[in-house]
């Protein structure tokens, strides 16, 4: 019996005590992946130009510039010379996007072409001062016939970025080369930053060999059918810019991505973990960016350093 107005306080059983517990955990550990599942987003941002969160992506360092993001995509036919060969040097910069080699001899790159220009690079360099290299990368699909199947599919990170340098595509002096098969390739390679952050350069400087952002590479096809179409050849570079303040870009800006010691952490050690460069089924390339981040996010460090840098993130 209970007075009269006065409500009975429910009894709390064992049983309900037990669900409420295992109601908060199953909260707390939904939580726990969702910061997890952003962070691997936020640092696949960073390393994987093919990652669908590398569009519009910006650095998480120490800049607090206003910026904007472009992106530069270049499809280029891969056709073979009188002898079987090609190669490309892809250097991911505005006014010197990448350059094809005129003459190669003896599978030694003798002399390349003028540079090539990122996607409408004279209208971007009008809006634009300055940039800086969030990620790049490239992607090759074989497309020969069985009969025309002959061939091998060479990948080179050049860290030196000097353009003088005359590329022996069969070389074995090389540290840092994949080769595979030119039948059925499907070639991934993703640049390496040099540094976790980047600083920012003048928008229109060729810059070649000075100043590095990003590792290089030399992509070459050698001992292929003559004079024939091979395959395409896919390049990605995701930009940071700057804008002129004259331009009708700079009111639009948008502020710097949040400062993250712990995703610029995980950049730096992810990057190690992908070198040499990639050769791979691009899908296998993505698991492998997935696989080496949450490697080092696994790492009892990374996971007790964590939590105050999660925030930067929701």
């Amino acid at each position: 019996m209970t007075r009269k107005g006065k409500k009975q306080k429910p009894q709390v059983t064992t049983l309900t005590k037990y669900k409420n517990k295992e109601s908060k955990k199953t909260k707390q550990k939904s939580k726990g992946k969702a910061s997890r599942k952003r962070l691997v987003e936020a640092v696949c941002s960073q390393i994987d130009p093919f990652c669908k969160y590398a569009v519009g992506a910006k650095m998480y360092d120490s800049s607090t510039w206003p910026s904007h993001t472009i992106t530069s995509r270049k499809l280029i036919e891969v056709v073979t010379d009188a002898n079987g060969a090609y190669a490309l040097r892809f250097d991911s910069l505005p006014a010197n996007y990448y350059k094809e080699a005129t003459t190669i001899v003896s599978n030694v790159v003798t002399v390349y072409g003028s540079a090539n220009e990122m996607t409408n690079y004279a209208q971007q360099n009008v809006l634009y001062s300055h940039f800086r290299i969030v990620t790049s990368g490239l992607k090759f699909f074989s497309s020969v016939d069985e009969d025309k199947s002959k061939g091998l599919v060479t990948v080179m990170t050049d860290y030196e970025n000097d353009e003088s340098v005359l590329h022996g595509l069969l070389s074995t002096a090389v540290a840092d080369v994949s080769r595979t098969r030119l039948r059925d390739a499907e070639v991934t390679w993703i640049a390496v930053s040099s540094t976790a952050t980047g600083e920012y350069r003048e928008f229109d400087s060729t810059a070649t060999a000075d100043d590095p952002q990003n590792s290089r590479c030399v992509f070459a096809i050698t001992g292929a059918t003559a004079s024939t179409s091979v395959g395409y050849l896919e390049l990605v570079t995701h930009y940071e810019c700057r804008s002129n303040y004259a331009s009708a870009a700079a009111a639009s800006t948008t502020p710097a991505a949040p400062r993250n010691h712990l995703v610029t952490s995980i950049v730096s050690n992810v990057a190690k973990q992908l070198e040499p460069a990639t050769i791979a089924n691009h899908i296998t390339t993505g698991k492998r960016v997935v696989k080496a981040i949450e490697d080092v996010m696994d790492t009892v460090g990374g996971m007790l350093s964590a939590a105050p840098y999660l925030l930067t993130l929701l």
